[in-house]
Order: C-alpha cells, then sequence, then structure tokens
C-alpha cells in the first residue's frame, strides 16, 4: 500500500498538472511561452470561478444552518 505522502503527491500532480498540460495542448500560439501563459490564465479563471461559486455555496449553507462548523 502506497503511503499518504505518495498519494497526496501524486493526486496534487494529477489535479494541477494534467490540466496546464491539456490547455498548454489546446493553445494556439506559436511559441512555448505564450502557449504556456495562456495555458496558465485559463486554468487561473477556471479555478477561480469553481472557488466563487464554491465560496457562495458555502456561505449559503452556513447561513440558512445547513452547514454547522
Amino acid at each position: 500500500m502506497l503511503p499518504e505522502a505518495l498519494i497526496c503527491i501524486w493526486t496534487t500532480i494529477v489535479r494541477f498538472l494534467v490540466p496546464l498540460l491539456q490547455g498548454y495542448e489546446d493553445a494556439g500560439d506559436f511559441t512555448v511561452t505564450k502557449r504556456l501563459k495562456t495555458s496558465v490564465q485559463g486554468n487561473l479563471m477556471l479555478y477561480g470561478a469553481v472557488g466563487v461559486v464554491s465560496m457562495i455555496g458555502v456561505f449559503i449553507m452556513v447561513f440558512m444552518g445547513t452547514l454547522h462548523w
């Protein structure tokens, strides 16, 4: 069985590196740095939107009383 540290490292790699590489491959720029920049910008916009929607959901749950800390 894998130690928990290796599982955490693998999860981090899969969660952040794979979408970055997919965006890099989809980018239509001609240089490596511009493709990487486009990929990072797209991923930051996606993660930011997911974070905002998640935080709104958490606030709604807290104010409705369905989420107890």
